[in-house]
């Protein structure tokens, strides 16, 4: 079964892969979103009766990672009723700037879930996304190509990598029960709505 934990290392990667000097940058800020009480350092989980983000954020001007995607959108994804209020991050390494999001259907954390990160890969979109692809792809069966959306992007298994001009976006739909093919769709439907409110 796919976990959150192999999909949130794939957003980790965009990031460590910026930090090693993909776009330039080598220091790490990673700093809470608005809209709520820390759990963890970096990571705010809105507050309990708190309105929820209108789907409509940029990287660039620093709105919350769940304002890309409402519950309501994330829920329909899943094939659930509801998910939790999402948690989220914001995170920057040199010129590049991510925002993520995490929507879990249960309070244990658990499939079903969706995970994704948006980001601002400064001027260098293109070379980062090659050497991200080339640092997840080790041999050609690890990665297929996806078309269709943005300027190239590729699934993994477990995540969709999509890169459109100098952004980026990483989404994993965790469903249950596992289906690689229905994930996929679900991760093309997420990024498109990312990318079209970026």
């Amino acid at each position: 079964m796919k976990s959150t934990s192999r999909v949130l290392a794939v957003v980790g990667v965009v990031l460590a892969v910026a930090a090693a000097g993909g776009c330039g940058g080598k220091k790490a800020n990673t700093t809470a979103a608005a809209g709520g009480k820390s759990s963890s350092p970096g990571v705010s989980t809105p507050t309990a009766g708190a309105p929820e983000p209108t789907p409509s954020a940029t990287v660039r001007s620093g709105g919350g990672g769940c304002g890309l995607v409402s519950r309501d959108e994330a829920a329909k994804v899943l094939g659930v009723a509801a998910v939790q209020p999402g948690t989220e991050q914001q995170a920057t390494i040199g010129p590049v700037k991510g925002l993520f999001c995490q929507y879990f259907a249960s309070t244990s954390h658990g499939p079903p879930a969706l995970l994704f990160g948006a980001f601002d890969l400064g001027s260098g979109g293109q070379a980062l996304f090659k050497k991200y692809k080339t640092e997840q792809c080790t041999s050609a069966s690890d990665c297929q190509d996806v078309s269709g959306i943005g300027d190239e992007a590729y699934f993994d298994g477990d995540s969709l990598v999509v890169r459109a001009g100098n952004r980026g976006v990483v989404v994993g739909a965790l469903l249950q029960p596992e289906d690689k093919k229905a994930a996929l769709e679900a991760d093309k439907r997420v990024a498109a709505t990312v990318l079209s409110r970026l």
